[in-house]
């Protein structure tokens, strides 16, 4: 009986001998899958048997390699690889026996078997450790080349301190010069026992505390004659972070004047990681608050917050955006005008204006103009049905305050007042017409269009919207639908609703 072609014959058996062997008594070969290590061990074991046939060693030695080189990639050593190949053996033996009934022609094959078995595994040890070895020089010279870029990078930022050093030291006083002219106050913070070691006179004009009442003192104590400052808040802010970002704050100053400032701080570490203090800037940015208030009066927040956010010139042009169109209007106001005097009209129109604008700031929209005592609105901010809702509670509250309103007129025996506001929703051009002497920020299109028409056609207490809007709102609000409507300067005729301020 052909010992060799028992062992081929019953391959997949000796592979799941040796799996197991290995994994039953190898702790390293524990932590490996069987599957992929039966994978790895059945070229092995194929080449194995080919060599003891023929004698010829290429194949195993190739075999040898390809596992020694994984064994070596996965952090086996060398004894745990030969533990490995030893343990084989038995699992070789004991096939044979199963399968040829101790025939003794088997048992003195084994014999050859074995024989060749300590050639394979002495080329076994060589290949091991030439590959162990390998991997070493490559580690050696990975690391060898680490060592010097890390040797370049030390020289090169020794140099690079070095310059630092010699151009701190020449900036010193362009420095001082620099920080005094700034129109932001400068303040500087000591790292351990915080006291003031640096306060410009910028900063005195500021906060209204002087030099003398800072610098040297502990900056808790100098700042205390500040209301709206919670310097202890803010410097644990700082010591946790890092920083303090850009804050806001109104101050109170000691002599009673109120400002409004922009407060941030930044902690400096020298070269090794030391602390160096703590730096704090204030922007005093009073005269922009009131800049900001006194022109929001004039146009929309919006407005001017897109302008006072941009870095670059404001140019004609927009963008396409869809919105939804509020206007609002005084039935019969001509009459209205002829019969009050001046000063009358002036309050009638401000009581008007007051309620409508509240009503739109307050659903978030913003007025885009004036037109007498029409007044157009747009709602932009969110997708179509937001805008909408938003611009119908709007009017539902502009009517709604409209009543109470003519309830003080009648006691003030004054002629009621009565509105009529149209809505629509629609793509819209939104930016800037005119020319670049003179602009105006509004929308145009279509939509637009229609929305007055709308409010033009609504009678006192109405509101009127276009069938768009009423999609959006239907269900929120009960609507009456009027029917589809011509509307001057369209060629087609539009779907309109109303909503009145009992609903």
């Amino acid at each position: 009986m052909d010992p060799l072609q028992l062992l081929e014959n019953h391959r997949d058996e000796l592979l799941d001998d040796v799996v197991a062997r290995l994994q039953g008594n190898l702790p390293q070969y524990t932590l490996l899958n069987a599957a992929e290590l039966r994978q790895n061990a059945g070229p092995l074991v194929d080449q194995l048997i080919a060599f003891l046939r023929t004698g010829n060693e290429a194949g195993l030695t190739q075999a040898l390699l390809v596992t020694a080189e994984l064994r070596v990639r996965q952090g086996f050593a060398l004894s745990e690889f030969l533990q490995a190949l030893f343990a084989a053996f038995p699992a070789v033996r004991e096939l044979l026996d199963r399968h040829s009934g101790g025939d003794v022609a088997v048992a003195r094959a084994y014999s050859m078997i074995e024989s060749r078995a300590v050639t394979m595994l002495a080329s076994a040890a060589n290949i091991f450790s030439e590959m162990s070895a390998r991997q070493l020089q490559a580690k050696n010279r990975e690391l060898n080349s680490l060592n010097q870029r890390l040797q370049a990078a030390e020289r090169r930022l020794a140099a690079e301190a070095d310059q630092t050093s010699r151009q701190l030291d020449t900036a010193v006083e362009l420095n001082q010069g620099v920080i005094e002219s700034l129109s932001a106050g400068v303040m500087v913070i000591e790292p351990n026992d915080q006291l003031v070691s640096l306060y410009t006179s910028r900063m005195e004009n500021i906060l209204g505390i002087p030099s003398e009442q800072a610098l040297g003192r502990p900056v808790l104590d100098a700042l205390q004659g500040l209301r709206g400052l919670d310097g202890r808040a803010l410097l644990e802010m700082v010591v946790l972070r890092g920083r303090l970002p850009i804050t806001r704050l109104h101050l109170h100053r000691p002599d009673g004047r109120s400002v409004a400032v922009y407060v941030r701080a930044q902690r400096m570490f020298d070269r090794h990681g030391d602390p160096m203090g703590t730096v704090v800037v204030v922007d005093d940015v009073t005269e922009r608050e009131l800049l900001v208030d006194s022109f929001s009066r004039y146009v929309s927040r919006d407005l001017l917050n897109r302008v006072l956010s941009r870095a670059e010139p404001v140019a004609l042009g927009g963008e396409r955006r869809v919105c939804t169109v509020f206007f609002a209007d005084i039935r019969g106001f001509t009459a209205l005008a002829e019969d009050l005097p001046p000063e009358d009209l002036h309050s009638l129109l401000n009581d008007y204006f007051r309620v409508v604008i509240g009503q739109i700031t307050a659903h978030g929209g913003f007025v885009d103009k004036f037109i007498g005592d029409n007044v157009m609105a747009l709602f932009s901010e969110g997708p179509a049905a937001q805008t909408a809702v938003a611009a119908a509670r709007a009017a539902r509250g502009v009517l709604l305050q409209v009543e109470e309103l003519n309830l003080r007129r009648a006691v003030a025996e004054l002629a009621p007042i009565r509105v009529g506001i149209g809505l629509n929703v629609g793509e819209v051009l939104l930016g800037n017409i005119g020319s670049e002497d003179r602009m105006d920020f509004t929308a145009i299109g279509d939509a637009v269009n229609v929305a007055a028409r709308l409010q033009s056609m609504a009678t006192g207490g109405e509101v009127l919207m276009s069938g768009a809007v009423a999609e959006h709102v239907r269900g929120l609000f009960p609507l009456e639908d009027r029917g589809r409507r011509p509307v001057r300067g369209r060629t087609q005729d539009i779907g309109v609703f109303v909503m009145s301020a009992g609903h």
